[in-house]
Protein backbone atom coordinates (compact mmCIF):
# COMPACT_ATOMS: atom_id res chain seq x y z
CA UNK A 1 0.00 0.00 0.00
CA UNK A 2 2.92 2.03 0.87
CA UNK A 3 5.55 1.22 -2.02
CA UNK A 4 7.76 3.89 -2.90
CA UNK A 5 7.77 3.60 -6.63
CA UNK A 6 5.03 5.74 -9.28
CA UNK A 7 4.00 8.46 -11.29
CA UNK A 8 1.77 11.01 -9.60
CA UNK A 9 -1.45 9.12 -9.51
CA UNK A 10 -2.62 8.99 -6.54
CA UNK A 11 -2.66 5.43 -4.36
CA UNK A 12 -6.54 3.64 -4.24
CA UNK A 13 -9.11 5.52 -1.55
CA UNK A 14 -9.00 1.79 -0.01
CA UNK A 15 -5.08 1.59 0.00
CA UNK A 16 -4.94 4.88 2.07
CA UNK A 17 -7.70 3.86 4.15
CA UNK A 18 -5.72 0.65 5.04
CA UNK A 19 -2.10 2.18 5.17
CA UNK A 20 -3.56 5.17 7.67
CA UNK A 21 -5.32 2.79 9.92
CA UNK A 22 -2.21 0.92 10.25
CA UNK A 23 0.29 3.44 10.56
CA UNK A 24 -2.08 4.84 13.00
CA UNK A 25 -2.25 1.98 15.23
CA UNK A 26 2.00 1.90 15.06
CA UNK A 27 2.42 5.47 15.65
CA UNK A 28 0.06 4.83 19.50
CA UNK A 29 2.89 2.34 19.91
CA UNK A 30 4.98 4.99 21.27
CA UNK A 31 2.47 7.13 22.55
CA UNK A 32 0.77 7.14 26.32
CA UNK A 33 -2.11 5.34 26.55
CA UNK A 34 -1.86 5.07 30.62
CA UNK A 35 -5.53 5.37 31.56
CA UNK A 36 -6.80 5.86 28.02
CA UNK A 37 -9.85 3.16 28.34
CA UNK A 38 -9.53 3.05 24.27
CA UNK A 39 -5.76 1.87 24.02
CA UNK A 40 -4.26 -1.07 25.33
CA UNK A 41 -0.85 -2.50 25.05
CA UNK A 42 1.32 -6.35 25.10
CA UNK A 43 4.39 -6.80 24.82
CA UNK A 44 5.92 -10.45 24.32
CA UNK A 45 9.84 -10.19 24.32
CA UNK A 46 10.47 -7.40 22.13
CA UNK A 47 7.49 -7.73 20.53
CA UNK A 48 5.09 -4.33 20.48
CA UNK A 49 0.97 -4.78 20.97
CA UNK A 50 -1.19 -1.93 20.63
CA UNK A 51 -5.13 -2.07 20.64
CA UNK A 52 -7.14 1.11 19.77
CA UNK A 53 -11.00 0.97 20.31
CA UNK A 54 -12.43 2.95 17.82
CA UNK A 55 -16.47 3.63 18.58
CA UNK A 56 -18.83 3.18 15.36
CA UNK A 57 -15.85 2.15 13.29
CA UNK A 58 -17.68 -0.82 11.01
CA UNK A 59 -14.53 -3.03 10.06
CA UNK A 60 -11.61 -4.00 12.40
CA UNK A 61 -8.01 -3.84 10.93
CA UNK A 62 -5.19 -5.97 12.13
CA UNK A 63 -1.15 -4.46 10.87
CA UNK A 64 1.33 -7.29 11.49
CA UNK A 65 4.68 -5.69 10.41
CA UNK A 66 8.09 -6.85 10.31
CA UNK A 67 11.28 -4.29 11.01
CA UNK A 68 13.85 -4.49 8.65
CA UNK A 69 13.48 -6.88 5.11
CA UNK A 70 14.18 -4.70 1.67
CA UNK A 71 16.75 -2.59 3.42
CA UNK A 72 18.95 -5.54 4.02
CA UNK A 73 18.91 -7.22 0.93
CA UNK A 74 21.68 -7.99 -1.03
CA UNK A 75 20.85 -7.85 -4.96
CA UNK A 76 20.96 -11.39 -5.30
CA UNK A 77 18.13 -11.49 -2.54
CA UNK A 78 16.53 -8.24 -3.62
CA UNK A 79 12.15 -8.91 -3.38
CA UNK A 80 12.63 -11.63 -0.62
CA UNK A 81 10.86 -9.71 1.69
CA UNK A 82 8.41 -8.65 -0.46
CA UNK A 83 7.48 -12.05 -1.87
CA UNK A 84 7.36 -13.22 1.90
CA UNK A 85 4.92 -10.40 2.12
CA UNK A 86 2.83 -11.29 -0.84
CA UNK A 87 2.57 -15.28 0.45
CA UNK A 88 1.34 -13.82 3.51
CA UNK A 89 -1.32 -12.28 2.24
CA UNK A 90 -2.53 -14.16 -0.62
CA UNK A 91 -1.49 -17.63 0.63
CA UNK A 92 -1.65 -17.83 3.86
CA UNK A 93 1.69 -20.05 3.89
CA UNK A 94 -0.06 -22.77 1.92
CA UNK A 95 -1.67 -23.22 -0.89
CA UNK A 96 -4.51 -20.97 -0.44
CA UNK A 97 -5.38 -19.64 -3.92
CA UNK A 98 -8.78 -18.86 -2.57
CA UNK A 99 -8.30 -17.26 0.75
CA UNK A 100 -9.12 -13.37 -0.56
CA UNK A 101 -12.03 -14.56 -2.54
CA UNK A 102 -12.92 -16.43 1.15
CA UNK A 103 -12.28 -13.03 2.38
CA UNK A 104 -14.50 -10.91 0.45
CA UNK A 105 -17.32 -12.94 0.93
CA UNK A 106 -17.09 -12.24 4.68
CA UNK A 107 -16.58 -8.78 3.44
CA UNK A 108 -12.91 -8.76 4.41
CA UNK A 109 -9.55 -8.07 2.25
CA UNK A 110 -5.93 -8.76 3.07
CA UNK A 111 -3.41 -6.80 1.88
CA UNK A 112 0.67 -6.71 1.42
CA UNK A 113 2.43 -3.97 2.99
CA UNK A 114 6.03 -3.46 1.73
CA UNK A 115 8.71 -1.04 2.60
CA UNK A 116 11.73 -0.75 2.80
CA UNK A 117 12.17 -1.02 6.68
CA UNK A 118 9.79 -3.07 7.06
CA UNK A 119 7.01 -5.66 5.12
CA UNK A 120 3.97 -7.91 6.72
CA UNK A 121 0.48 -7.93 5.99
CA UNK A 122 -3.20 -5.71 6.65
CA UNK A 123 -6.72 -7.62 7.12
CA UNK A 124 -9.67 -5.97 7.20
CA UNK A 125 -12.93 -7.77 8.46
CA UNK A 126 -16.04 -6.88 9.50
CA UNK A 127 -16.03 -5.48 13.45
CA UNK A 128 -18.20 -8.33 14.61
CA UNK A 129 -15.66 -10.60 12.67
CA UNK A 130 -12.79 -8.91 14.85
CA UNK A 131 -11.69 -12.84 16.62
CA UNK A 132 -11.18 -14.21 13.29
CA UNK A 133 -9.56 -11.02 11.79
CA UNK A 134 -6.71 -11.09 14.63
CA UNK A 135 -6.26 -15.00 13.96
CA UNK A 136 -6.25 -15.21 10.22
CA UNK A 137 -3.90 -12.69 9.92
CA UNK A 138 -1.44 -13.90 12.68
CA UNK A 139 -1.66 -17.65 11.19
CA UNK A 140 -0.94 -15.94 7.82
CA UNK A 141 2.02 -13.97 8.50
CA UNK A 142 3.59 -16.64 11.30
CA UNK A 143 2.93 -19.46 8.94
CA UNK A 144 7.01 -20.14 7.20
CA UNK A 145 6.06 -20.95 3.39
CA UNK A 146 6.67 -25.04 2.59
CA UNK A 147 7.03 -27.10 -0.64
CA UNK A 148 2.91 -27.13 -0.42
CA UNK A 149 2.96 -23.20 -1.12
CA UNK A 150 2.06 -21.84 -4.07
CA UNK A 151 5.00 -19.82 -4.60
CA UNK A 152 5.54 -19.59 -8.33
CA UNK A 153 1.74 -18.38 -8.71
CA UNK A 154 2.61 -15.28 -6.49
CA UNK A 155 5.80 -14.84 -7.99
CA UNK A 156 4.03 -15.14 -11.94
CA UNK A 157 1.41 -12.71 -10.41
CA UNK A 158 3.82 -10.22 -8.64
CA UNK A 159 6.04 -10.52 -12.44
CA UNK A 160 3.17 -9.54 -14.69
CA UNK A 161 2.17 -6.88 -12.72
CA UNK A 162 5.66 -4.69 -12.53
CA UNK A 163 5.05 -1.53 -14.32
CA UNK A 164 7.32 0.92 -16.08
CA UNK A 165 7.91 2.97 -12.62
CA UNK A 166 8.66 -0.56 -11.12
CA UNK A 167 11.20 -0.64 -13.72
CA UNK A 168 12.57 2.95 -13.49
CA UNK A 169 12.71 2.54 -9.83
CA UNK A 170 14.49 -0.80 -10.02
CA UNK A 171 17.03 1.08 -12.56
CA UNK A 172 17.42 4.00 -9.59
CA UNK A 173 18.11 1.22 -6.65
CA UNK A 174 21.17 0.33 -8.54
CA UNK A 175 22.28 3.77 -9.00
CA UNK A 176 21.56 4.80 -5.70
CA UNK A 177 21.93 1.79 -3.49
CA UNK A 178 23.36 -1.00 -5.65
CA UNK A 179 24.79 -3.01 -2.73
CA UNK A 180 21.36 -2.34 -0.62
CA UNK A 181 18.78 -1.72 -3.41
CA UNK A 182 15.77 -2.73 -1.05
CA UNK A 183 16.24 0.93 0.25
CA UNK A 184 15.11 2.52 -3.30
CA UNK A 185 13.22 -0.15 -4.59
CA UNK A 186 11.37 -2.75 -2.11
CA UNK A 187 9.27 -4.45 -4.49
CA UNK A 188 12.43 -6.11 -5.67
CA UNK A 189 14.29 -6.79 -8.90
CA UNK A 190 12.68 -8.53 -11.47
CA UNK A 191 15.77 -10.98 -12.41
CA UNK A 192 16.03 -11.39 -8.67
CA UNK A 193 12.63 -12.64 -7.76
CA UNK A 194 12.17 -14.97 -10.81
CA UNK A 195 15.54 -17.00 -9.01
CA UNK A 196 14.71 -16.66 -5.16
CA UNK A 197 13.89 -20.57 -4.27
CA UNK A 198 12.00 -21.96 -1.63
CA UNK A 199 15.16 -22.36 0.76
CA UNK A 200 15.61 -18.88 0.90
CA UNK A 201 12.16 -17.59 1.79
CA UNK A 202 12.38 -20.42 4.50
CA UNK A 203 15.73 -18.94 5.77
CA UNK A 204 13.94 -15.36 5.59
CA UNK A 205 11.07 -16.30 7.43
CA UNK A 206 13.37 -17.51 10.10
CA UNK A 207 15.77 -14.58 10.61
CA UNK A 208 12.48 -11.82 9.89
CA UNK A 209 9.33 -13.34 11.47
CA UNK A 210 10.84 -13.11 15.05
CA UNK A 211 9.62 -10.86 18.29
CA UNK A 212 12.03 -8.61 18.29
CA UNK A 213 10.90 -7.19 14.96
CA UNK A 214 7.41 -7.14 15.46
CA UNK A 215 5.31 -4.04 15.89
CA UNK A 216 1.51 -4.80 15.75
CA UNK A 217 -1.62 -2.70 15.47
CA UNK A 218 -5.79 -3.76 16.42
CA UNK A 219 -8.06 -1.06 15.15
CA UNK A 220 -12.21 -1.30 15.21
CA UNK A 221 -15.10 -1.07 17.25
CA UNK A 222 -13.62 -3.48 19.83
CA UNK A 223 -12.81 -4.65 23.18
CA UNK A 224 -8.89 -3.15 23.12
CA UNK A 225 -7.63 -5.27 26.18
CA UNK A 226 -8.86 -8.28 24.84
CA UNK A 227 -7.80 -7.53 21.32
CA UNK A 228 -3.97 -6.78 22.21
CA UNK A 229 -4.29 -9.76 24.56
CA UNK A 230 -5.04 -12.37 21.88
CA UNK A 231 -2.68 -11.10 19.03
CA UNK A 232 0.31 -11.27 21.90
CA UNK A 233 -0.69 -14.88 22.38
CA UNK A 234 0.03 -15.77 19.05
CA UNK A 235 3.30 -14.13 18.99
CA UNK A 236 4.33 -16.22 22.11
CA UNK A 237 5.86 -19.31 20.20
CA UNK A 238 8.05 -17.00 17.71
CA UNK A 239 11.72 -17.12 18.50
CA UNK A 240 13.31 -13.60 20.20
CA UNK A 241 14.96 -13.65 17.45
CA UNK A 242 17.52 -9.84 16.86
CA UNK A 243 16.06 -6.82 15.79
CA UNK A 244 17.57 -4.66 12.54
CA UNK A 245 20.36 -2.09 12.60
CA UNK A 246 18.32 0.30 10.70
CA UNK A 247 20.45 3.34 10.06
CA UNK A 248 18.17 6.69 8.58
CA UNK A 249 21.54 7.99 6.79
CA UNK A 250 21.90 6.79 3.36
CA UNK A 251 24.89 4.84 2.57
CA UNK A 252 28.09 5.63 0.85
CA UNK A 253 27.42 3.48 -1.84
CA UNK A 254 26.79 4.60 -5.07
CA UNK A 255 26.47 2.55 -8.37
CA UNK A 256 28.91 3.42 -11.21
CA UNK A 257 26.78 6.13 -13.52
CA UNK A 258 28.45 4.23 -16.89
CA UNK A 259 27.49 0.92 -15.52
CA UNK A 260 24.81 0.39 -18.32
CA UNK A 261 26.14 2.58 -20.68
CA UNK A 262 23.62 0.68 -24.01
CA UNK A 263 20.41 1.12 -25.03
CA UNK A 264 18.07 0.06 -27.70
CA UNK A 265 17.16 2.51 -29.91
CA UNK A 266 18.93 5.59 -31.44
CA UNK A 267 18.05 8.17 -28.43
CA UNK A 268 19.96 8.23 -25.43
CA UNK A 269 18.46 7.90 -21.95
CA UNK A 270 19.16 9.91 -19.02
CA UNK A 271 18.57 8.80 -15.49
CA UNK A 272 18.73 11.48 -12.93
CA UNK A 273 18.58 10.00 -8.72
CA UNK A 274 18.48 12.58 -5.85
CA UNK A 275 18.68 10.98 -2.58
CA UNK A 276 18.42 12.58 0.68
CA UNK A 277 18.08 11.82 4.66
CA UNK A 278 15.12 12.10 6.50
CA UNK A 279 11.50 10.89 5.57
CA UNK A 280 8.32 9.05 6.03
CA UNK A 281 5.86 7.34 4.25
CA UNK A 282 3.01 9.99 4.14
CA UNK A 283 5.64 12.20 1.74
CA UNK A 284 5.18 9.38 -0.53
CA UNK A 285 3.07 11.22 -2.70
CA UNK A 286 4.52 14.46 -2.39
CA UNK A 287 7.75 13.64 -3.29
CA UNK A 288 6.03 11.82 -6.46
CA UNK A 289 4.98 14.99 -7.08
CA UNK A 290 7.99 16.98 -6.83
CA UNK A 291 9.29 14.27 -9.10
CA UNK A 292 7.17 15.05 -11.74
CA UNK A 293 7.42 18.40 -11.50
CA UNK A 294 11.23 18.52 -12.00
CA UNK A 295 10.96 16.10 -14.75
CA UNK A 296 8.79 18.58 -16.67
CA UNK A 297 10.83 21.80 -15.84
CA UNK A 298 13.16 19.41 -17.71
CA UNK A 299 11.59 18.78 -20.64
CA UNK A 300 11.63 20.84 -24.03
CA UNK A 301 14.48 21.32 -27.13
CA UNK A 302 16.03 18.05 -27.71
CA UNK A 303 14.59 16.88 -23.93
CA UNK A 304 11.45 14.57 -23.67
CA UNK A 305 9.92 13.82 -20.57
CA UNK A 306 9.50 10.33 -19.99
CA UNK A 307 9.04 9.65 -16.64
CA UNK A 308 9.24 9.54 -12.90
CA UNK A 309 9.74 7.60 -9.61
CA UNK A 310 10.14 8.99 -5.85
CA UNK A 311 9.77 7.26 -2.41
CA UNK A 312 10.04 8.23 1.45
CA UNK A 313 10.87 6.56 4.06
CA UNK A 314 12.63 6.79 7.75
CA UNK A 315 15.54 5.89 5.86
CA UNK A 316 15.78 8.71 3.52
CA UNK A 317 13.40 10.13 0.09
CA UNK A 318 14.78 10.01 -3.21
CA UNK A 319 13.28 11.12 -6.42
CA UNK A 320 14.28 9.71 -10.06
CA UNK A 321 13.39 11.19 -13.47
CA UNK A 322 14.37 9.85 -17.05
CA UNK A 323 14.59 11.68 -20.03
CA UNK A 324 15.24 10.89 -23.95
CA UNK A 325 17.68 13.41 -25.23
CA UNK A 326 18.70 13.87 -28.58
CA UNK A 327 22.33 13.80 -28.89
CA UNK A 328 23.29 17.60 -29.73
CA UNK A 329 21.30 18.19 -26.43
CA UNK A 330 23.39 16.32 -24.11
CA UNK A 331 26.11 18.93 -23.76
CA UNK A 332 23.37 21.15 -22.30
CA UNK A 333 22.30 18.96 -19.59
CA UNK A 334 23.97 20.01 -16.54
CA UNK A 335 23.06 23.66 -16.71
CA UNK A 336 19.54 22.42 -17.31
CA UNK A 337 19.62 20.38 -14.35
CA UNK A 338 21.35 23.00 -12.32
CA UNK A 339 18.15 25.63 -13.49
CA UNK A 340 15.41 23.02 -12.64
CA UNK A 341 17.08 22.15 -9.39
CA UNK A 342 16.77 25.97 -8.41
CA UNK A 343 13.57 26.60 -9.72
CA UNK A 344 11.77 24.14 -7.46
CA UNK A 345 9.38 24.40 -4.73
CA UNK A 346 6.78 23.02 -2.83
CA UNK A 347 3.86 21.79 -4.93
CA UNK A 348 0.25 22.85 -4.32
CA UNK A 349 -0.67 19.65 -3.66
CA UNK A 350 0.30 18.34 -0.13
CA UNK A 351 0.52 15.24 1.95
CA UNK A 352 -0.91 15.18 5.49
CA UNK A 353 2.41 14.38 7.84
CA UNK A 354 2.72 13.15 10.93
CA UNK A 355 5.20 13.03 13.67
CA UNK A 356 7.46 10.95 13.88
CA UNK A 357 5.98 8.69 16.65
CA UNK A 358 5.39 6.13 14.00
CA UNK A 359 9.21 6.13 13.02
CA UNK A 360 10.16 5.66 16.50
CA UNK A 361 7.30 2.74 16.64
CA UNK A 362 9.58 0.93 14.11
CA UNK A 363 12.60 1.06 16.07
CA UNK A 364 13.83 4.20 14.59
CA UNK A 365 14.85 7.01 17.29
CA UNK A 366 13.74 10.42 16.78
CA UNK A 367 17.56 11.69 15.95
CA UNK A 368 17.87 8.61 13.37
CA UNK A 369 14.39 9.10 11.31
CA UNK A 370 14.16 13.27 11.69
CA UNK A 371 10.81 14.46 10.90
CA UNK A 372 10.97 17.14 7.83
CA UNK A 373 8.66 19.30 6.47
CA UNK A 374 7.98 19.39 3.13
CA UNK A 375 9.64 22.95 2.67
CA UNK A 376 13.11 21.47 4.11
CA UNK A 377 13.05 18.57 1.94
CA UNK A 378 12.69 21.16 -0.91
CA UNK A 379 15.54 22.46 0.32
CA UNK A 380 17.54 19.10 0.86
CA UNK A 381 16.67 18.03 -2.87
CA UNK A 382 18.45 21.48 -4.28
CA UNK A 383 21.36 21.02 -1.81
CA UNK A 384 21.81 17.13 -2.77
CA UNK A 385 24.36 16.23 -5.34
CA UNK A 386 22.37 14.70 -8.55
CA UNK A 387 23.56 10.99 -9.62
CA UNK A 388 22.96 10.56 -13.16
CA UNK A 389 23.75 8.25 -15.70
CA UNK A 390 23.47 8.08 -19.35
CA UNK A 391 22.74 5.25 -21.48
CA UNK A 392 22.92 4.63 -25.06
CA UNK A 393 25.88 6.67 -25.78
CA UNK A 394 28.75 4.39 -24.67
CA UNK A 395 31.54 6.25 -23.40
CA UNK A 396 32.13 10.06 -23.83
CA UNK A 397 33.23 13.26 -22.81
CA UNK A 398 29.94 15.00 -22.78
CA UNK A 399 29.38 11.74 -20.59
CA UNK A 400 32.32 12.38 -18.20
CA UNK A 401 30.91 15.76 -17.66
CA UNK A 402 27.62 14.20 -15.81
CA UNK A 403 29.35 12.77 -13.45
CA UNK A 404 28.17 13.44 -10.13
Amino acid sequence: AAVAVGLVAPEPPQQDALARARDEGLAELHSDVEGDANSARASVGGARVVARRTPGAPRVTVALSFLGGASEEPPALHGRSALLAHLMAERCGVDAGTLNERLRALGGRATASIEPSRFGVIFELPRARWRLAIDLAARCALRPPSARTDIDGVRTDLLAHRSSEDELAERSARLLSPDHPGRVAPEGSGVALTRLTLGELEEAHDELVVRARVRAAVLGDLPADAAASRLARWLEPLPEGRAPSLQADWPTEQGDPLANPETPGDVPRLLLSLRVPGGNADLTPWVRTLAHDLGRRLGGDGVRFEGSAAGSDPLGSWLSVELAVDRASIDGIPSRVAAALRELGVPSRGAVVRSDAAARAWGLTATRAPSISPPELVEAFKRATPTLQLRGVGRSPSLERLRP
